[in-house]
């Protein structure tokens, strides 16, 4: 089992997580900075110009945007690059957060799964800073949290740099 989740097959698995986390990170950066919006609400996407709830092959992270040429099945209307393009960022760095704490045993998967969630965190943040000029508590302070977590447990690999005076 180590040899899998620690070769490129935990590489391979671990991207695919992280474009799927992608898709929901789009979700998570269009809703989050309207007021009284919600991620789980509606619970569908759907298409921003005819508002049809898209069918699970519409929502496949990235090779969905490439069959449709990124345009809705229904009412033509483009689908922005930006969506595949953070789908493969947080794949990405899902895939950099398992290459930092390959999941072979319980603690490297506990390790990966901090990492891959504040990676992802990070890139929301910073993409709804960019576009809004806001960061939402709703996402900072579970971030907080778990990066408490992460500098307090045992063997966590993490330094914290000390400022010299």
């Amino acid at each position: 089992m180590d040899a899998v989740l620690g070769g490129e097959i935990g590489a391979a698995l671990a991207a695919m997580l992280g474009l799927m986390v992608g898709s929901f990170a789009n979700v998570v950066i269009h809703r989050a900075p309207l007021e009284g919006a919600s991620s789980f609400r509606p619970l569908r996407s759907f298409c921003p110009s005819c508002r049809r709830t898209l069918t699970w092959f519409e929502n496949v992270p990235v090779l969905s945007w490439l069959m449709l040429r990124g345009r809705c099945r229904t009412c033509r209307s483009p689908i922005s690059w930006r969506y595949p393009a953070i789908e493969l960022l947080v794949g990405a760095l899902f895939l950099g957060a398992w290459w930092v704490s390959p999941p072979v045993d319980a603690d490297g998967a506990v390790m990966f799964a901090i990492v891959a969630y504040l990676a992802a965190t990070c890139a929301v943040v910073s993409i709804i800073d960019l576009e809004h000029l806001i960061i939402p508590d709703t996402i900072t302070k579970p971030g907080t949290a778990m990066l408490m977590v992460l500098l307090v447990s045992p063997g966590a690999k993490v330094t914290v740099p000390v400022a010299a005076w």
